[in-house]
């Protein structure tokens, strides 16, 4: 039905039954053809025909994710075989590289103890030296305060003959010095 032909028709219920009547009568008619409204039937086969259609999906998509799943669990199960063999690859070379490790410090370490060694030598032997300096030092030194101890005396006895006490006293002062000046310097 047309709306030209719906407007005819509430247009003539309105002149027959009464306007009010005639807009009751006509909202109870449907706005389209019959032939374009969906029956229960129409429903209840859409319905059936959408689960047909869902469920061979569903099944579909079932056996796709547990191709998927059958797939996923290979790839996992190869993933974790490499991964264990990688680790143990790897706990392997970091075991032998402790090993190395060890090995290079205990050779480090000999190496230390031989230089340690060496080096105690060498101190022991440069104490020795110097112990000998110094005994050999001193013994000059003992002999030259000996020499000139005898001089000195042989030296005051002369003077003490030929000049005045304060000229003695400023001989053995300046002869002092000098056995002083001379003894630093022997010394180094």
């Amino acid at each position: 039905m047309t709306e030209k032909e719906r407007f005819a028709l509430q247009k003539k219920l309105s002149e027959l039954i009464g306007p009010k009547e005639a807009g009751t009568l006509m909202e109870h008619l449907p706005p389209i053809d019959w032939h374009q409204i969906a029956t229960k039937d129409d429903i209840n086969a859409l319905r059936v025909e959408t689960l047909d259609i869902l469920g061979g999906s569903i099944r579909v998509l079932g056996v796709e994710m547990a191709a998927q799943g059958t797939a996923l669990r290979g790839e996992m199960s190869e993933l974790r075989g490499d991964l264990r063999t990688e680790m143990s690859d790897f706990r392997t070379e970091l075991k032998m590289d402790l090993i190395d490790l060890r090995t290079d410090i205990d050779g480090i370490r000999n190496e230390f103890g031989d230089l340690r060694t060496e080096i105690q030598t060498d101190i022991n032997g440069i104490r020795n030296e110097f112990g000998d300096l110094r005994t050999e030092i001193q013994t000059d030194i003992n002999g030259i305060r000996n020499e000139f101890g005898g001089r000195f005396g042989e030296l005051e006895e002369r003077i003490t003959d030929r000049i005045s006490v304060a000229q003695r006293n400023n001989l053995i002062f300046m002869a002092g010095m000098m056995v002083s000046i001379w003894l630093a310097i022997a010394a180094f």
